[in-house]
């Protein structure tokens, strides 16, 4: 009786993982992208929709923003100012604007930068998934997965049944799927506008998420004013660093773009996804958690490279942000070295960062986290708060691996050197490294 039972489940088809939900959120997506002509593109419009589902579906518990948490959060704003300003000669508080957020405004004004981040990454594996499709079927054979027939049949007309175009869809369609499931657990999560070490809002912008922050000072039992002055103090600090270093964005994307560039597509997983489009409805790829499982694990020299450069930039900005919240906040916060230190932790451990890891691939380890906090806190110890400042100076200022191998040697080399710097078109410079 059990081996005919076995048999039978054997023979079962595979099934479909999504709930309806999730196929009338993909039938409207993929008509969307569809119907955009030429251009194939990840739609801001459309990640927003499914981020918005995501904390809707939530249960994590949420109180209407009101006149008091706004001006309890202007108050703290200013104090925190002034204890940098103690501190740090990095960029004036009258340039920046303070701002809280439920997590609905915060979806509306973070998807713009996200999608400008992840792009480059989901148009490479797009175009992979076509190369891959046309030497696999040949040019004039690639397969339609069984979309012009199934739930996606109403969608699919005229141009639109294009092999090559509905192959790239399906990219695109999985990224805009992954990144609206991302975006929208980080509202659910993020406390500030840069918890992930980039800044995700426009221009001069500070971003709180009070409920957010409310809940994350209940989850570790600490009262609820030291842990929102906290994260207003590095938010603060994180912000005057990018407004103060306009290239420092722009050079985050250029990495970023230069990574996508480099990456490679694992063969053989995508030829077995591929298997499995051509017996089910729903496209796999359409599965928001399969997006970035057919990258290639083993990185060729080019990614290393450029990932390393992330991870280091996103250290160094995390660690700096860490040192001036501490030399800042210490007379005036409770507590703040254990917040400190859960911090350092939860970017270390994923916690933080797992939005970008689960779309970009990006880490940042404890060992290349705590040589950059060690380089810095020499720097201060050695050339005081300008010495500090100064490694953001200019894009060739910042401290490669080997400053964190031999930081005696930066210190007194590459940093004393330090002159002032004029003011060069950085952002041009990057935007032409992009396009090249």
């Amino acid at each position: 009786m059990t081996s005919d039972n076995q048999n039978n489940d054997s023979n079962k088809p595979e099934e479909n993982p999504f709930i309806p939900e999730q196929v009338q959120q993909m039938l409207a997506v993929v008509s969307k992208i569809m119907s955009s002509g030429k251009n194939v593109t990840i739609d801001s419009e459309t990640v927003i929709q499914i981020a918005k589902s995501v904390v809707q579906n939530s249960n994590s518990p949420v109180a209407p923003l009101i006149d008091t948490d706004k001006n309890k959060y202007l108050n703290y704003y200013r104090a925190t100012s002034l204890w940098i300003d103690s501190i740090s000669d990095i960029i004036p508080k009258n340039s920046l604007e303070s701002n809280i957020f439920s997590r609905i405004q915060f979806i509306n004004l973070a998807t713009p930068t996200a999608v400008s981040l992840v792009y480059p990454i989901a148009n490479k594996f797009s175009d992979e998934l076509i190369r891959i499709t046309k030497d696999r079927f040949g040019e004039d054979h690639m397969p339609d997965f069984g979309i012009t027939s199934g739930n996606f049949s109403s969608i699919i007309s005229g141009n639109n049944s294009d092999p090559a175009k509905i192959v790239r869809s399906i990219g695109i369609v999985a990224f805009t799927m992954q990144i609206g499931q991302v975006i929208g657990n980080l509202a659910l999560n993020a406390n500030t506008s840069t918890d992930l070490s980039l800044c995700l809002l426009k221009d001069n912008q500070l971003g709180f998420l009070p409920n957010n922050i409310k809940n994350y000072a209940r989850s570790i039992d600490m009262p609820e004013e030291n842990v929102a002055q906290y994260f207003v103090l590095k938010e603060n600090a994180k912000v005057r660093l990018f407004n103060s270093s306009k290239w420092l964005k722009t050079y985050l994307q250029s990495v970023i773009a230069n990574y996508a560039k480099s990456i490679t597509i694992n063969t053989d997983l995508v030829e077995e996804q591929i298997d499995k489009m051509q017996s089910q409805k729903i496209s796999p790829f359409m599965n928001p958690t399969l997006a970035n499982s057919v990258f290639d694990l083993t990185k060729n020299d080019k990614q290393t490279e450029e990932l390393d450069k992330i991870e280091l930039v996103l250290a160094l900005i995390e660690s700096w942000a860490n040192i001036v919240t501490e030399q800042a906040g210490i007379a005036h916060i409770p507590d703040i070295m254990k917040l400190l230190e859960m911090s350092k932790r939860e970017f270390t451990e994923g916690k933080t960062l797992q939005p970008l890891t689960s779309t970009i691939g990006i880490k940042v380890s404890p060992g290349i986290y705590n040589k950059a906090y060690k380089l810095i806190k020499l720097i201060l110890s050695q050339k005081g708060s300008l010495g500090r400042d100064a490694i953001w100076s200019h894009p060739d200022m910042l401290p490669t691996r080997e400053a964190l191998e031999n930081p005696l040697d930066y210190i007194n080399g590459k940093l004393k050197k330090t002159k002032k710097q004029g003011s060069p078109d950085w952002d041009n410079e990057f935007s032409d490294l992009l396009n090249n």
